[in-house]
C-alpha cells in the first residue's frame, strides 16, 4: 500500500499505521478507554435514576 500524500494523512499513516504493533496498541488502548468512559457513564446514569432506591442510599437506616 503506497503512502498517502497529503500531510494530515501522512502523518497519521506514519505516526499510527505504518507499524502494525503500534496500530493494534492504539485499538486496545482506544477500546479500554472508551469502556472506562462508558462504565462511568452508564453508573452515573443508573445511580441518578435510582437514588434512595440503592442499598448505599438507605444504608444508614439500618445501622
Amino acid at each position: 500500500m503506497p503512502a498517502p500524500e497529503t500531510g494530515i494523512a501522512r502523518t497519521l499513516y506514519n505516526s499510527a499505521f505504518r507499524r502494525n504493533s503500534v496500530f493494534v496498541g492504539i485499538i486496545f488502548a482506544t477500546a479500554f478507554t472508551f469502556e472506562v468512559g462508558f462504565d462511568k457513564v452508564t453508573d452515573y446514569i443508573w445511580d441518578s435514576r435510582n437514588k434512595g432506591k440503592q442499598w448505599k442510599d438507605i444504608k444508614d437506616n439500618y445501622q
